[in-house]
């Protein structure tokens, strides 16, 4: 069976290229204020502080650069929004990966106090009481007598590294990191704005 139908001239089709471009350019534009809206949201909800956020809530940044990291943009190919924080490494050695703060897990923490004694220069060669010793509280709060000197020898700076170790802790170790969604929580405070975006 072979069915016919005329269509009348007053038809208008949505498919012609120019009204396809049109609305292409608009939602490429309704993305990308969208992605941009939920970074700045993520960004304003990051506090720079010394001590950690609780369990739930948004992270603390100590240092300002995980707001840094925070970006946006939009992908093509998917025809959608991107919104989140870039890892870089360099941004983030002695800190917690984004996505570990998103969404929980391990991480390796690195300890800046740790790891930087060279020959040549001072560091920590007794734990014991003697001449031009010092009175230092380690990482676990105990007092002890600390004595600093040029380490001259291998041998000195083996010592001054184990020593720095009681006295700092280890020079990396592997935490568990409870979540601290930011970019989430971001989104959902944004969707009557992106709605409006979109609508607009």
């Amino acid at each position: 069976m072979q069915i016919n139908a005329t269509i009348p001239k007053t038809w208008i089709f949505f498919d012609r290229k120019p009204v396809v471009a049109a609305l292409l350019k608009k939602e490429r534009r309704a993305l990308s204020r969208s992605g941009a809206y939920v970074a700045e949201v993520a960004r304003r909800s990051i506090y720079k502080k010394r001590r950690p956020s609780q369990p739930g809530a948004r992270p603390h940044s100590h240092t300002g650069k995980l707001r840094q990291m925070i970006a946006s943009g939009v992908d093509s190919n998917r025809v959608c929004a991107v919104a989140g924080a870039l890892r870089r490494f360099d941004a983030l050695s002695a800190g917690v990966a984004p996505r570990v703060l998103e969404h929980g897990g391990r991480s390796r923490i690195v300890n800046k106090r740790v790891g930087k004694l060279r020959l040549g220069e001072p560091g920590p060669v007794s734990l014991r009481r003697g001449k031009g010793s010092k009175k230092i509280k380690d990482f676990k709060g105990k007092t002890r007598d600390v004595v600093y000197s040029k380490l001259r020898s291998e041998r000195q700076l083996t010592q001054a590294r184990k020593n720095e170790e009681i006295l700092y802790g280890k020079f990396s170790e592997y935490a568990v990191i409870s979540p601290r969604p930011f970019m989430s929580s971001a989104l959902i405070q944004s969707e009557r704005a992106i709605a409006s975006f979109f609508n607009g």
